[in-house]
């Protein structure tokens, strides 16, 4: 509160009080964001950055960038948050209230790597024998390319075949071969 007098030019006295009322500030919470891998590019991952929980303030609107001196400086912000490529880092965001005030989170990105099985191996056979190819425990489904659904795929012949490999729900595909 501000208390006010004036005086004028005839000696004239008016007091009041003037209450000076701040806008509440923006909260912030950091995010993390976790996406599989992309196929052909096991470092990299595409990311919605509009789906980070970054803030309980509403209405308000969100603008994302590469590093938190852009966020700050309100420059070369990312063109399409929506769609947004990327190896495992950290981005921000600047969220702006309606009253123009406006704060920055931090969204921490998270690449999910290829899990492969360390068991499932090429094997040696002879050209009239059958034998088992087996991924190994852990994961949460297997899909062969015979379309079996199990962890060991039995009485196969010489060939090539893959298995896709589930876990944290990213699928992995390994290919394997049975030698003659």
């Amino acid at each position: 509160i501000v208390y006010v007098k004036y005086i004028n030019e005839f000696g004239c006295e008016e007091s009041t009080t003037i209450t000076l009322a701040f806008y509440p500030p923006i909260d912030v919470i950091e995010a993390t964001l976790t996406e599989c891998f992309l196929p052909g590019n096991p470092q990299m991952s595409e990311f919605d950055l509009t789906t980070a929980n970054i803030t309980t303030t509403v209405p308000n609107t969100k603008k994302f960038y590469p590093s938190l001196q852009d966020a700050i400086s309100d420059t070369n912000s990312i063109a399409n948050p929506n769609v947004y490529l990327s190896s495992s880092t950290t981005v921000y965001a600047r969220i702006i209230s309606v009253n123009g005030c406006w704060n920055i989170a931090k969204i921490n990105l998270v690449v999910t790597p290829p899990a492969y099985s360390s068991v499932l191996k090429d094997k040696i056979i002879c050209i009239e024998d059958r034998t088992s190819l087996d991924a190994g425990p852990g994961f949460q489904a297997y899909q062969w390319s015979t379309g079996a659904t199990t962890q060991v795929l039995p009485n196969v012949t010489v060939g090539e075949y893959w298995v896709d490999l589930t876990t944290d729900g990213c699928v992995t595909r390994q290919t394997v071969k049975v030698y003659a």
